[in-house]
């Protein structure tokens, strides 16, 4: 009976460790393929948060958007020319400590840029005046420096004597020192 028992040789240490480590062996493919598909959803959701959230948050906090793009085309071919003012250099009317701005600004105007020392001395008396009426957090953010923009424009063209009508308003140079 024993003759017709045949003996298994005894295994070695690796064919007892190789199944071993087959089954636990992770697939790596399975591990990149993952890594993907979490890189290309956290993606998608960046990219919709990041070009969404602007209007979320104005939406919730109850602001107006800026000027539409339409809006904003159509004032980019109305200005037919470009009235450069000299550096503004103001206090504002921060109460709690002393503020300055400087700023530099360039005018969109819709005819031919009539750089009269008269009307120029005039719009740079109505900024100054304008400029100095604000407080340094009215016009640090994009939203502050938006209604300065709207805020200058208005001003420029309700003037009585006022030969060009801007259309926009570009913000060259501006520091505040708080």
């Amino acid at each position: 009976m024993a003759a017709d028992k045949k003996e298994k040789p005894e295994a070695t240490p690796e064919e007892v460790v190789a199944p071993e480590t087959e089954k636990k062996k992770p697939n790596i493919l399975l591990i990149v393929i993952g890594a993907l598909v979490f890189l290309l959803v956290v993606s998608i959701g960046g990219f919709i948060g990041y070009t969404q959230l602007p209007s979320v948050v104005s939406e919730i906090a109850g602001t107006p958007q800026s000027a539409a793009p339409q809006e904003q085309i159509v004032r980019y071919v109305e200005v037919k020319d470009i009235m450069q003012l000299e550096q503004f250099l103001v206090n504002l009317a921060d109460i709690d400590n002393i503020s300055l701005l400087r700023a530099t600004f360039q005018l969109g105007v819709t005819e031919q840029a009539n750089e009269d020392p008269v009307e120029m001395a005039a719009i740079r008396d109505a900024i100054i005046s304008l400029l100095t009426s604000k407080t340094s957090y009215q016009i640090m953010t994009n939203e502050g420096k938006e209604n300065l923009r709207e805020e200058i424009r208005t001003l420029i063209n309700t003037r009585p004597f006022a030969k060009n009508r801007v259309v926009e308003v570009y913000i060259t140079d501006f520091i505040v020192q708080l």
